[in-house]
């Protein structure tokens, strides 16, 4: 019962960041649009899904093999020592290793809030800048048609 309840705990904290991942997408887009004029929401949506989905299947295939590789039997009153150092890997150091490597990488990235903003206020001016742009062709062909 204690290990469910720590296993709770561990899952609720584990969870914490996950918010965090979909509102940095946003400024994914934004820096995307900054940097080659272009937004391409739908494309990264769905490539961040598609490559969520793929990470999860490797995932639970690793799972598996890993459990076979430490000699856990399911069918077994007790598991060998091998198997049981095996589960704290996978519940542990293992993900611990890969937090510690998303941690190096998004340590590499040189954007910040500061940088953010300069981004959000740019793409609003472009956006701005667009919408007259687009209002004068509006208005530009409304006139040519009216003179035909």
């Amino acid at each position: 019962m204690m290990i469910m309840v720590l296993y709770f705990l561990l899952n609720i904290l584990h969870q914490i960041p996950s918010p965090l991942h979909w509102s940095l997408m946003a400024d994914v887009d934004d820096y995307g649009e900054w940097k080659t004029g272009k937004r391409i929401t739908g494309i990264s949506f769905s490539g961040n899904l598609f490559f969520l989905k793929v990470g999860l299947a490797i995932a639970g295939a690793m799972v598996g093999f890993l459990l076979s590789w430490y000699g856990y039997d399911a069918g077994a009153k007790q598991q060998s020592a091998s198997a049981i150092n095996g589960i704290v890997l996978l519940f542990s150091v293992i993900p611990g290793i890969g937090y510690l490597i998303t941690a190096g990488v998004v340590r590499m990235l040189k954007v910040n809030r500061e940088f953010m903003r300069l981004i959000q206020s740019d793409l609003e001016k472009r956006r701005v800048n667009y919408s007259e742009l687009n209002d004068y062709q509006e208005l530009k062909t409304g006139e040519q048609v009216r003179k035909a």
